[in-house]
């Protein structure tokens, strides 16, 4: 039994190949500011409140409390952030950037504006092939 492909397929097609794309150039910009872009998102969190727990950062991130804390180590051991006790609750402690914990914020902020014209430059380029792919359909 052979199945008719979905009208929207040329989309997903699309969709599959960018994503495809995305990622490498998302590494790239990041790479060229030295900061890695998983934990530049962690940063960005971190860096927009004074004192932050683990629970609030995974709560704003949607990561798991594992997850979270397992890169609070890693950026701790890079001497990006530094942990300070709660004093509400001896479980728990407050996360703030370091000197060089901002230095890696900033940037990485510079390195998502260039990312972003650079995503936004190659989304362009593939909707123009996909309406001539499907200006050539409508015409056959």
């Amino acid at each position: 039994m052979r199945a008719d492909p979905p009208e929207n397929l040329e989309f997903f097609l699309t969709l599959a190949l960018t994503a495809s794309k995305v990622w490498p150039l998302v590494q790239r910009e990041f790479a060229a500011e030295d900061v890695d872009p998983v934990h530049w998102g962690l940063l960005f969190h971190v860096g927009a409140r004074d004192d932050v727990t683990p629970s609030e950062l995974a709560a704003e991130t949607g990561l798991s409390a594992t997850t979270v804390r397992d890169n609070i180590q890693a950026l701790v051991d890079r001497s990006l952030v530094e942990r300070d006790p709660n004093p509400q609750d001896a479980r728990s402690y407050y996360v703030r950037l370091t000197k060089q914990g901002r230095s890696d914020l900033e940037r990485g902020i510079v390195a998502s504006r260039r990312l972003e014209k650079r995503i936004a430059d190659e989304l362009a380029e593939r909707a123009r092939r996909v309406e001539t792919v499907l200006a050539r359909r409508g015409r056959q």
